[in-house]
């Protein structure tokens, strides 16, 4: 049996080790938040995709009976063949746009695929949306506070800023002596009805001599270490203050954005509709038409894309705060 009695540097090392090791469980917690965050990010994409699409449909099928129109009265003798022509290059470039949108759908649908682990050719279908619902209460200072308080990232590098002072110390702490015992026992003697006990038993202390400048290096390679870890911490935690308030501005723009947007999508669906009726009752042709979907399907994708930066927002705020992996629901909804 051999023991250490006293060894300063080692017991130092030793608390260093366990800090580093709570650094790399926090991590990896952190990590899953993160995890979290991508994964909504591609969800959120494909929900906003599969939007486009349907706006999309609804644009052809809009052009479709303008086109209708639009051949009718030309075959009526009402309507010039311009009005024809310009109506068909508008539903074939609708249909165009569904072609694309349909794509932009199936590829983020195979990221997301890959994102949460699913095989490649698996078919599936998006049970949830993410409909518009105001974030209320935003405090930014609170919010930090509370991030301090949840965010993994921030206690692993506390952690880490613990074990680095544990290794000054153990750099300093290797020129003290370390003290040892150690004892043996055994049995002795030609047959064991004719054996005694044997033993040993020792002391032994060890005093490092003449390596002041190992120790001195050493010693400014742990502070070093240390004093990274500082201002690693420190930038951190402004990069999680700045986060949050980044996300929240993102959410008050985004906010404002969607209500602008959805005033002119109303506007611009009741401008084409009139245009429609008109070109019908052969008030004017089909030029106000062609404007008015163009206009409509502007608004229409303005809004998706207004909606989709409202969720990711409260999301990447989920994220900020720490509670990304466990409170995502309370931010952009689902099951």
């Amino acid at each position: 049996l051999s023991q250490s009695v006293v060894n300063v540097q080692s017991l130092e090392n030793y608390i260093a080790a366990k800090h580093n090791f709570a650094a790399s469980k926090l991590n990896a917690e952190d990590a899953r938040d993160m995890v979290t965050l991508t994964v909504g990010n591609a969800y959120l994409l494909c929900i906003a995709d599969a939007s486009r699409v349907e706006s999309v449909q609804a644009q052809v099928d809009s052009s479709k009976v303008s086109l209708d129109q639009a051949t009718a009265a030309h075959d009526a003798g009402t309507s010039p063949k311009l009005d024809v022509l310009r109506a068909q290059v508008d539903y074939q470039n609708q249909q165009q746009q569904l072609i694309s949108a349909k794509n932009d759908l199936a590829k983020d649908k195979l990221a997301l695929a890959r994102t949460i682990g699913l095989p490649l050719e698996q078919e599936f279908r998006l049970t949830d949306t993410a409909p518009f619902a105001p974030l209320e209460e935003l405090n930014a200072d609170a919010a930090f506070q509370q991030a301090l308080k949840n965010r993994k990232d921030l206690a692993a590098a506390e952690e880490t800023l613990k074990g680095a002072d544990a290794q000054k110390t153990a750099a300093w702490a290797q020129q003290l002596p370390a003290v040892t015992v150690s004892g043996d026992y055994g049995d002795i003697g030609p047959t064991p009805g004719h054996s005694h006990g044997t033993y040993t038993a020792s002391g032994n202390v060890k005093a490092p001599l003449l390596q002041i400048a190992k120790t001195h290096g050493d010693e400014e390679v742990a502070d070093a270490s240390y004093q990274t870890a500082r201002a690693q911490l420190a930038d951190k935690v402004q990069q999680v203050n700045q986060d949050i308030r980044t996300a929240i501005l993102d959410i008050q723009s985004a906010a404002k954005l969607i209500e602008a947007t959805h005033t002119n999508v109303l506007t611009a669906n009741e401008a084409l509709s009139e245009a429609q009726e008109r070109f019908k009752s052969g008030v004017s042709d089909n030029l106000a038409v062609s404007q008015a979907q163009a206009q409509s399907a502007q608004a229409n994708d303005q809004y998706i894309s207004a909606l989709y930066q409202h969720n990711l927002a409260k999301l990447e705020l989920a994220r900020a705060l720490g509670v990304a992996q466990t409170n995502y629901k309370d931010y952009v909804g689902g099951k």
